[in-house]
């Protein structure tokens, strides 16, 4: 949704002159499901939330009833129930998606990639470098626990933090983004899915101490 977010549309929605209806229910999909951003979102009267990954069923499952028929159309065999067929439909068009995910995931990471090469050539253009890293880096976090790797949302999301304006754009955090590009194409490459168990714990241990590693180089 770059350059805005969801949360500037909501606020646009509730609080905008033009909005056509400052009262329409909305559900927020966000793989940042951390206390301070739903409460923001709480704030400024978000309907329903919801963290990734999420099934079409659990999205309908928290339409208010008068959307429920709406979506449901003539062949609701309920006022307020779906039938199972456009649920399943929507069910399968989530999982083909998850199927082209990881090309997807590839060519972001391979950006990122090019832009660190970038950066190391041109120090002196790197804030506009990072953006294009922090931009990327919102994607990922965003998409990943849509579609069924939620490792690489969080993964996504410490990228995401750690290339904010202000954040260090020395050769040391450089080599920091990197570090998390190739935790994320280990997660792409092995399939890591769900929190990865183990395999998850390890590979953040393994960027953690990367970070570290890094940082203390002088």
């Amino acid at each position: 949704m770059a350059p805005v977010n969801g949360m500037l549309l909501l606020r646009w929605l509730r609080e905008a002159p033009e909005s056509p209806n400052r009262f329409m229910p909305s559900v927020m999909l966000s793989g940042a499901a951390d206390s301070n951003y739903v409460t923001a979102g709480r704030d400024l009267g978000m309907t329903e939330f919801l963290a990734k990954p999420f099934s079409a069923h659990s999205i309908y499952k928290r339409l208010p009833n008068h959307l429920k028929q709406k979506v449901g159309g003539k062949e609701s065999s309920e006022p307020d129930e779906m039938p199972t067929a456009l649920l399943e439909q929507a069910e399968e068009k989530l999982q083909r998606s998850a199927l082209d995910f990881t090309e997807w995931a590839q060519t972001y990471l391979k950006n990122l990639v090019g832009l660190c090469d970038v950066a190391m050539k041109k120090p002196g253009s790197r804030r506009k470098h990072f953006e294009e890293i922090n931009l990327l880096a919102h994607e990922l976090r965003g998409q990943g626990g849509t579609f069924g790797y939620p490792l690489i949302t969080v993964l996504g999301k410490m990228l995401y933090d750690t290339t904010h304006k202000g954040c260090r754009e020395d050769n040391k955090g450089v080599e920091i983004v990197r570090a998390h590009v190739d935790s994320m194409r280990a997660v792409i490459r092995d399939k890591v899915a769900g929190d990865g168990g183990a395999v998850g714990r390890a590979l953040l241990k393994s960027l953690q101490l990367a970070i570290q590693k890094h940082e203390a180089i002088e």
